[in-house]
């Protein structure tokens, strides 16, 4: 079973009840809140508020609902008493230090074509001090002086001008390190700068002299300024423009609403009355209304004969069986959907009624004896169609000149053989029924499916009459055909 989700209204102001009420109090507070609303059950607001009230007490009536309950509405107190942290100051100049003014700049360097002089003297004096033979010197020297003419002929570098606050980045490190500004660089610190400075400057000449020895051709050649390819443009990814993340749908919680058993009980004994009434009247459309689909092809004399359930609203009993309401009155079952509209199920009762055609006289069965003939006038009374069978009312008489004819049949039997509707003949179940001691009985036929209600209904029946001192039983077959009401 899924893990319910918390409600996020306030469980005990919706009955009206502290957090610290016990079990009893809760189920007062709810039938007192139920019984002020029940009045205007069938109103939408209504529903709701029955439908959280009775989220409410289900949940503060379970302990472990309950505890889940508490513990979020004190971990939603603690979140907003809860106070914002305090903001972070930015930290102010340490005790005892005093800002710095910035240092001088240093003086610029020299101009680019005397200093590639400069190099290509010394590279051509540095030749020679290595022995090369005066055309090999020659070559080095204007291979060096080429490459100072392709200096001097290079835009010049414009720096990027310094920030406002430069200064000496030794004392910048000092100052970050240790957080105190540095006393300024003594006269022996300079000449010490200027000298790593120089020997910084000779080693760089050092290298280009080995670079360019390394990299001599064996043949003269002439030197030109090389050219850069150009450079091949890279394309830039395009960006693919952001998505926005799919809204998902916040699933509302089913509500239900339940009707209380009082409610429910006085709702399905309305409808059994009313249903009475309609069945009195013969009236085929309000009764249909209430019977759904149970009484397929009912005709007002089959309501008429119907007999429907007299008991007291408090002995209807009700529950819930899946998505419907069920109420029980004795054998009887009605359905609701809300427990407002309810369906009478009509079961097994007459769909139509059939009478003999007036105006006909009994059928004359006869057995004769040594003694004369022994009269049994039958016929039939009434005969209904419901969904499972026939129902047939039967009535007899004996001559009135024989008046122990009622001990002469005490032994026979009557039997419904079969039965046609509207002339089709069709499979049926029956037993024989004693007729001793009396003059009226009701036989029933039973068959599989639910019929087409006929016009014209066919009897077919077989009385037995044993004889008195042994012998066979002897059987006469009559037919009655019946026309519907």
């Amino acid at each position: 079973m899924a893990r319910q989700s918390i409600p996020r209204f306030d469980l005990y102001a919706e009955l009206g009840v502290e957090p610290s009420a016990d079990d009893g109090a809760i189920e007062a507070a709810y039938h007192a809140q139920i019984d002020h609303h029940l009045p205007n059950v069938d109103a939408s607001a209504t529903r709701r508020r029955v439908a959280r009230l009775n989220q409410a007490r289900d949940w503060l009536s379970d302990s472990e609902l309950r505890s889940r309950y508490d513990a979020s509405q004190a971990r939603a107190a603690a979140r907003s008493t809860a106070g914002a942290p305090a903001g972070r100051r930015s930290p102010g100049p340490k005790a005892g230090t005093r800002p710095r003014k910035p240092a001088p700049r240093r003086a610029k360097a020299p101009a680019a074509g005397t200093g590639a002089a400069a190099a290509a003297g010394t590279v051509g004096a540095a030749a020679a001090a290595t022995g090369l033979t005066a055309s090999e010197a020659a070559e080095a020297e204007a291979r060096a002086a080429a490459e100072a003419q392709a200096a001097a002929a290079a835009p010049p570098i414009t720096p990027a001008p310094a920030p406002a606050d430069f200064s000496w980045p030794a004392a910048d490190f000092v100052r970050a390190a240790t957080g105190v500004d540095p006393p300024p660089p003594r006269r022996s610190s300079r000449r010490v700068l200027r000298g790593v400075a120089g020997l910084a400057a000779l080693v760089a000449v050092l290298a280009l002299i080995v670079l360019a020895l390394t990299m001599r051709p064996t043949t003269p050649v002439a030197v030109a300024s090389p050219t850069a390819p150009a450079a091949t443009p890279t394309a830039i990814p395009e960006t693919p423009s952001p998505q926005p993340e799919p809204t998902v749908a916040v699933t509302p919680l089913p509500t239900e609403v339940v009707v209380p058993p009082a409610a429910l009980q006085q709702a399905a004994w309305n409808t059994i009355q009313a249903l009475a009434a309609a069945a009195a009247a013969g009236d085929v459309p309000t009764a249909q209304t209430m019977l759904g689909d149970t009484a397929p092809g009912l005709r007002a004399s089959g309501l008429k004969r119907a007999v429907f359930p007299t008991i007291d609203q408090g002995d209807i009993s009700t529950q819930r069986e899946g998505e419907v309401y069920v109420a029980l009155a004795g054998d009887d079952r009605l359905t609701s959907p809300d427990g407002v509209t309810w369906t009478f199920d009509y079961a097994d009762r007459p769909l139509r009624a059939y009478a003999w055609p007036a105006g006909i006289p009994a059928r004359d069965l006869f057995w004769i004896e040594r003694d004369g003939k022994h009269h049994l006038y039958l016929r039939v009374a009434v005969a209904t169609v419901s969904k499972s069978g026939v129902t047939v009312e039967f009535t007899w008489h004996y001559a009135a000149d024989r008046p122990d004819d009622a001990t002469y049949f005490r032994r026979a039997t009557l039997l419904i053989s079969s039965v046609a509707l509207d002339d089709t003949p069709i499979t049926v179940t029956a037993a024989s029924m004693p007729m001793r001691g009396v003059t009226t009985l009701t036989a029933t036929a039973t068959f599989t499916g639910v019929p087409t209600v006929p016009d014209l209904l066919t009897i077919g029946v077989t009385v037995s009459n044993p004889r008195t001192a042994g012998g066979a039983a002897r059987a006469i077959d009559v037919v009655f055909k019946l026309e519907g009401r």
